[in-house]
């Protein structure tokens, strides 16, 4: 069975056009199988919530509110991180306070680890509810703890950046995460092996308000360049175009590209939502 699969896949690939992936990571490992460099295009998820064309107002920031949201799964390896923010002494004096809406298969081991009422864990929450807290945070935290190879970027690395909310991610020093972060300049990157560092470099950024606005609009401008689902959609109608046509095209990736005709036409009331 693992030999027909693997026949399977890379008669797939063989025979496509072009392969879209989501992540540099996706991208190398198809490259290792002996894909063409030609046919692979990367093309990121959308944000599931709009993208914010302009700043968050700054006087409904909470400059001490922590937020993650979203699945909690083994994945995250949320336990250790709150186990490592309720630990760490300098978190305690400035009175920071994690907010983690969400709910999965981990929360009740989040749960015991959960020491004060520095740290909530909401359980699933109301839309309102969590635009309240998406307005309210200052600093957002993307959580991934694998042992194997890594391809995904969880939709709420999308969300916080386009919502202008700085990250600071406990990831792989190595994963598309850390990538997208450094690439960006929307937040910082701590070993996810090391979650007592994670909580050390989030005790030192709470107190940098300037440098929080910096990084976080710099979230929300790439986020309007990559992550707008108006800006997906143009980047899959070029690459489809370029396969009708027989080109090598990139995608679009520019903010400077006007949106399509096409597309406009399908956001018209005649075509089904």
């Amino acid at each position: 069975m693992v030999r027909v699969a693997k026949t399977l896949e890379r008669a797939a690939y063989s025979s496509a056009a072009r392969i879209v992936v989501l992540s540099d990571s996706f991208r190398e490992n198809l490259l290792a199988k002996g894909v063409e460099v030609a046919k692979i295009k990367q093309i990121y998820n959308p944000a599931t919530r709009p993208v914010r064309s302009q700043p968050r107002d700054r006087g409904r920031i909470d400059r001490r509110r922590v937020l993650t949201m979203g699945n909690v799964g083994l994945s995250q390896g949320l336990g250790a991180i709150v186990r490592e923010f309720e630990a760490n002494e300098a978190l305690d004096r400035l009175g920071a306070r994690f907010v983690i809406a969400g709910d999965g298969v981990a929360a009740p081991q989040v749960q015991e680890e959960i020491r004060s009422d520095r740290v909530t864990l909401t359980g699933v929450v109301s839309g309102e509810r969590l635009e309240q807290e998406l307005q309210q945070a200052a600093v957002a935290v993307v959580s991934q703890r694998y042992e194997g190879a890594e391809f995904n970027v969880p939709s709420k690395l999308m969300n916080f950046m386009g919502y202008g909310i700085p990250v600071v991610a406990s990831v792989r020093e190595d994963s598309e995460v850390a990538r997208i972060l450094r690439a960006s300049g929307a937040g910082w990157v701590a070993d996810s092996r090391h979650p007592e560092a994670f909580a050390a470099k989030l005790a030192e950024v709470l107190v940098q308000e300037d440098e929080l606005e910096r990084r976080g609009e710099a979230g929300r401008e790439y986020a309007l360049r990559h992550f707008k689902l108006e800006r997906v959609a143009d980047s899959f109608e070029a690459l489809l175009e370029s396969v009708v046509s027989g080109g090598r095209g990139e995608c679009l990736t520019s903010p400077d590209v006007a949106p399509r005709t096409r597309l406009s036409a399908m956001r018209s009331p005649r075509w089904p939502s």
